[in-house]
């Protein structure tokens, strides 16, 4: 199950307008035990990676945005993937990820 938070971002984030370079780190494959689906995404909040598994699949397309709106789009391939956040500003990312023809809609918190 994902929680919805609704956050606010300080005014240094919202001043400052850049594409977001989230990067894959690396990925591995994760046996479904259970035929569920699902997201999992973890730890959340997060200090520099954040790792997102699917239930049930092997491939999802996620959107990550900031409060200014920038946006990056990635296909993931496998069922778990571990996204680098490691030089972006802390604060709230909002994050989609489409699978299987259901989107999953959270924020994560980077601190």
């Amino acid at each position: 199950m994902l929680i919805v938070m609704a956050l606010s971002c300080s005014k240094e984030q919202i001043s400052t307008t850049r594409e977001l370079n989230i990067f894959l780190k690396s990925s591995a494959s994760v046996g479904n035990t259970n035929g569920s689906a699902g997201v999992t995404i973890y730890p959340n909040p997060f200090q520099d990676f954040v790792a997102i598994g699917i239930n049930g699949s092997n491939n999802a397309q996620v959107l990550i945005s900031n409060a200014n709106g920038d946006k990056k789009k990635i296909s993931m391939t496998t069922s778990m993937a571990t996204f680098d956040f490691s030089k972006e500003k802390a604060g709230a990312y909002y994050c989609e990820v489409l699978t299987n023809g259901t989107v999953y809609r959270t924020y994560l918190i980077k601190y």
